[in-house]
C-alpha cells in the first residue's frame, strides 16, 4: 500500500511570502520569550514549583551559560559556613560580598556590574533549585582557584579554608566565626597557594572549631570519622597546611619511586585509588 504523500504547496509568490512572514514571526515570538526571562525578578520564583532544568534555563538567560557554570564554581569555591553571625543579629552578606569579589574579577559580565543584593537573590534562587547542578562539580577547589586565577589574570587573592562542620556536634545549635579570617598557606599537587582561614565556635558550648580539630575547655579533639572523612587537608600548623594527596605522596615517593618506573606506578595508584576505582567500575 503507497504512503499518501502530503501535498506541498504551489511555489508561488504568495506562498514563500507567507511561509517567510510565519518563520519571522515565530522567530520574534522566541526573541519575546527571552527578552521577558531577562527582565524576570528571580524572587518571583523562588516558592514556584520550577524543576531543575526549567531554573537553570532561566538563570542562563540571565546570566550566559558562562555566567551559570561560574556561578556554580564561586559557590563552591566560597565555603557557605564563611557567613555565620553572632546569634541576634541580621545575617550578613559576608558570603555573598566575597563570591561577588570573586565573580566580579574573574568573570566582569555579567557580575562587575551586579549589585550584592541582586547577587544575593541569584545565589538563594540557584542553591534551593539547582542542588544536583553544583553537586554534579567535577573540579576540586585548586582547579576552580586556578581557573579564577587564570581567568582573573592573577588578581585573586587567596583560596578559603573552613571548619568542616555548619553546627555544633555538642548541641546542634548554630555557628558564629570566632576570628575574623587569618592569613595561611596551603601546599597542594599544584604548588602552595595562599588561603584565608576561617574559624567557628558554638557560645552556648563554648566549642571552638578548627579546620582539623575543635577544642573545648576538655582540650583539643579529632573530628569523628563520619565529619573527619570530609577532611582533604592535614594541619602542620596554625598556619600551615598541606593537601592530603601530597601528604600521601611524599612517603610513597620516598619509598617506591627511586626504584623504578613501576614503583612510580604503585605510588600513583596508592594516592588516586578512590579515583580509579570510580572510573576502572565504568
Amino acid at each position: 500500500m503507497e504512503k499518501k504523500r502530503k501535498k506541498a504547496n504551489p511555489f508561488t509568490m504568495e506562498n514563500v511570502q507567507r511561509r517567510c512572514s510565519e518563520n519571522q514571526a515565530k522567530i520574534a515570538s522566541v526573541k519575546n520569550h527571552f527578552h521577558a526571562l531577562r527582565d524576570t525578578c528571580l524572587s518571583d520564583f523562588l516558592h514556584v514549583g520550577l524543576d531543575e532544568e526549567e531554573a537553570i534555563v532561566l538563570l542562563a538567560t540571565k546570566l550566559t551559560t558562562n555566567g551559570v557554570v561560574a556561578l556554580r564554581n564561586a559557590v563552591c569555591f566560597v565555603p557557605n559556613n564563611i557567613m555565620s553571625q553572632p546569634r541576634g543579629c541580621a545575617v550578613g552578606l559576608r558570603r555573598t560580598a566575597l563570591i561577588h569579589q570573586v565573580l566580579s574579577k574573574s568573570q566582569p559580565l555579567p557580575f562587575a556590574t551586579m549589585t550584592k543584593k541582586d547577587l544575593d537573590s541569584y545565589l538563594t534562587f540557584f542553591e534551593s533549585h539547582c542542588r544536583q547542578f553544583i553537586a554534579s562539580n567535577s573540579l576540586n577547589k585548586e582547579h576552580i582557584f586556578g581557573a579564577f586565577q587564570k581567568a582573573s589574570g592573577g588578581l585573586l587573592a587567596s583560596m578559603f579554608l573552613s571548619p568542616p562542620v555548619n553546627s555544633c556536634l555538642s548541641c546542634d545549635g548554630g555557628l558564629t566565626m570566632h576570628n575574623s579570617p587569618s592569613s595561611a598557606r596551603l601546599y597542594g599537587m599544584s604548588g602552595p597557594v595562599a588561603v584565608s582561614k576561617v574559624t567557628l565556635e558554638c557560645k552556648h558550648c563554648d566549642i571552638k572549631y578548627g579546620i582539623t580539630k575543635y577544642s573545648s575547655k576538655d582540650g583539643s579533639r579529632y573530628y569523628p570519622k563520619h565529619v573527619a572523612d570530609n577532611i582533604t587537608v592535614v594541619e602542620v600548623t596554625n598556619c600551615t597546611y598541606m593537601h592530603v594527596d601530597l601528604y600521601m605522596w611524599i612517603p610513597s615517593l620516598s619509598n617506591h619511586s627511586w626504584v623504578s618506573f613501576s614503583g612510580f606506578s604503585e605510588t600513583y595508584n596508592e594516592v588516586y585509588h578512590k579515583e580509579i576505582e570510580v572510573y576502572r567500575s565504568k
